[in-house]
Formats: C-alpha cells, sequence, structure tokens
C-alpha cells in the first residue's frame, strides 16, 4: 500500500458498525415478529386490522423472508455491505405503506390505517438510524 493510499483508506468506525448491528438486528425482529403473527394468526389480525388473512399471510411470509435476510447482514463479517439494500428496501415499504394508507387499498378499518401508519413511521425510523449507522462508520 502507498502513502497515499494509507491516508485515504481508513478502516471502519467499529462504534458505529455495532450500532448498525443492533439496529440492523431490531429490525430484523421486529419485522419477523409481525411476519409472525400475520402468518401465524390472520384470521385475528385480520378481523383487528378489518383486512382480509388472505392479504396478511402473503405479506406476513415476505416479512419473515426480510427478517432473516436482514439477520444474516446484521451477523455477517461486514454489514455495511448490505445495509445500503436494507435501507433501500425499508424505504420503499415505507412508500408503499402510506399510499396503503391513503388509498386504503386493502379495505382496512380505522385501526388498519392507523397501524399502517404507524409501522410506516417505525420503519422509516429503523432507515433513518441504520443510514446514520453506515454514514459514521464510513
Amino acid at each position: 500500500m502507498t502513502t497515499a493510499n494509507a491516508a485515504t483508506t481508513r478502516p471502519a468506525d467499529t462504534h458505529a458498525v455495532t450500532l448498525l448491528r443492533r439496529f440492523l438486528t431490531l429490525d430484523a425482529v421486529v419485522s419477523g415478529g409481525n411476519g409472525l403473527a400475520y402468518v401465524i394468526a390472520p384470521a385475528w389480525v385480520g378481523d383487528l386490522l378489518g383486512v382480509s388473512s388472505g392479504v396478511l399471510v402473503p405479506i406476513g411470509i415476505a416479512l419473515i423472508a426480510f427478517a432473516l435476510a436482514v439477520g444474516a447482514i446484521a451477523m455477517s463479517r461486514n454489514p455495511l455491505r448490505g445495509a445500503g439494500l436494507v435501507i433501500e428496501f425499508n424505504l420503499a415499504w415505507v412508500v408503499a405503506s402510506l399510499a396503503v394508507a391513503a388509498f386504503n387499498v386493502f379495505g382496512a378499518n380505522t385501526i388498519g390505517v392507523v397501524w399502517t401508519v404507524m409501522q410506516a413511521g417505525t420503519v422509516a425510523l429503523f432507515a433513518a438510524l441504520q443510514w446514520t449507522a453506515v454514514r459514521k462508520a464510513k
């Protein structure tokens, strides 16, 4: 490594990487828990939210798959590699959720619409925390 390369290449901030791992893990746990609830109790959750269980099960399966992927990234040797994709998925989820709530795509009741907006806010927070950790780590 030349002196010029050594000056421009610096190791990732280990504290920020640790924070990123924690934020990714929290995202995986919350997403996975939500997905499991949709898959295990779709009738009950559907009645509560005013949404068909036929809608909840595929969403739940997707959330479980997402949670497994995010968990794998969190535990990987270098979580910075996959964090950008997780942040992008989270932002897409936020936009889609707000559109679903605004246009009441699935015919949800008031609780269902409020739930959709609240979980969009939670996912937006995850994305912001993850993005901040990535920026600090670089």
